[in-house]
Order: C-alpha cells, then structure tokens, then sequence
C-alpha cells in the first residue's frame, strides 16, 4: 500500500484595507492587552489598529466566528514576548500582514504558512544602490537586464517575494537579503508565490508554503479604500474644528 505525501491546497484570502478607515469606533474590538499597545504606539497606532481589525473582522467571516471572539496572539519567535511578535490565530487560519503607504494587506490561509508583502509603486528610492545588497548576483544579473522603465517594477517584485517568503518561514530577514535568491526558489521547495498588482499601485506578493488552490484577492468590504471626495470632506471637517 501507498501512502500520498502530497499536500492538499490552501485556500488563499487577500484582503486590502485603508488605514483612514478605521476610526476609534474599532477600538471594542481590540482585546485589553491590545489596547494598551494601541495606545502605547504613538505615530503607529492607526496602522497597529487597522491590522488587527482587519485580521479579526476577515478571520470571523471566513471562520463564523464574532470578530471578537477571534483569539489573537502575538508571541516573538525569537525572544518570546507578546509585545511586538507577528500576529497569529491559535489553532486557527495561517495569517500575515504587511504596511505600505495607507494600505494594509492582510493573507490568510487555511492550511500551511503564509507571508504577504507589498510596496508602494513611485517613491524615490535608488534601486541601483539598493540592489548591490539586496539581491543576490543571478537576481542583480536579471534585473540589470530589465528595460529602465520596468526596473522599479521588477526589483518592487523580488524585494517583497523576498520579504514574502521569510515571513512565511518565520525567520525574517536575518542577514542580508541577497542570500534569500527568488530565482533559485528561495531555497525552499514547494512555495507557492503568488504576484498580485492592485491599484493604486502597490506591488504585493504572497508567498505559501506548500500549494495553493482557489484564490479570493480583493477590498476588504468593511475597511474598503477612501475615495477622494471623503478625504476633501474629512480635510474639511478637520479644519473646522
């Protein structure tokens, strides 16, 4: 008798949400500890808010679960504290979240890791000087071989596979990141790297560790983007007041 080693597919679930979206009212759901850190991060504290509601409001869709009712931890992998590890669902869906700009995507999974990154599209960064360090030297090879006009796009790509992969490993980038070679496989067989173009332009990328079957990208349909004229009208709240 034969036993199959393969592994079953994941189902994948991307979820885009604007951090401008999510006011104090979201607050309730944040457990105490939460709200602690929430109110500890100062600067970041709208991202760290979005992140986790968007986590919670998207894991109780896809498990019936109340949003609050969805147990979230966030224990370090390396030193063990609950104050800054990467959020995870105890015996739950596989989840990773990443920060550009107002956006925040959340990946989630319901078997084997995730990890999802994405990068903003238009800042000015100098790629040349950037790729001698982060790419490895066949990665550097290839996107010098790129036309001018794609570059950004092409090194965007590899960039957040990269940072993809080695959140869905749990290791995080620990040396330079050129070791972590995207063409070679990263290093790891049977990855599942998922590219996905949104707009406004974000170049995201999520890696699965192990197979991947139907696939459901979009807005999230509470957290949705805002739209320009909510932006004017909150601009023009704000200076009213």
């Amino acid at each position: 008798m034969t036993v199959s080693r393969a592994l079953k597919p994941a189902s994948l679930t991307v979820r885009y949400a604007d951090v401008r979206r999510v006011g104090v009212e979201f607050v309730d759901l944040l457990s105490q500890a939460e709200r602690k850190r929430y109110e500890r991060r100062a600067a970041r504290a709208q991202c760290f808010l979005a992140g986790t509601v968007l986590t919670r409001l998207t894991v109780a869709r896809l498990t019936g679960l109340a949003p609050t009712a969805v147990p979230l931890s966030r224990l370090c992998a390396r030193c063990g504290s609950g104050d800054h590890g990467r959020p995870t669902v105890p015996y739950g869906p596989q989840v990773s979240l990443s920060y550009s700009g107002s956006r925040v995507t959340l990946a989630v999974t319901d078997r084997h890791p995730v990890g999802v990154d994405a990068e903003r599209l238009g800042r000015a960064l100098d790629f040349e000087a950037f790729s001698a360090s982060a790419l490895s030297e066949a990665e550097h090879r290839w996107w010098q071989s790129r036309p001018s006009i794609l570059r950004e796009r092409a090194f965007l790509g590899l960039w957040t596979a990269k940072e993809a992969l080695v959140k869905a490993a749990g290791t995080g980038l620990t040396g330079p990141a050129g070791r972590v070679d995207i063409l070679g496989g990263g290093g790891r067989s049977g990855t599942t790297l998922l590219s996905l173009l949104t707009v406004p332009p974000h170049i995201t990328t999520v890696a699965v560790l192990g197979p991947v079957g139907e696939v459901d990208a979009g807005w999230s349909s509470d957290l949705g983007p805002v739209r320009a004229h909510e932006t004017a009208n909150r601009t023009s709240r704000s200076t009213e007041s």
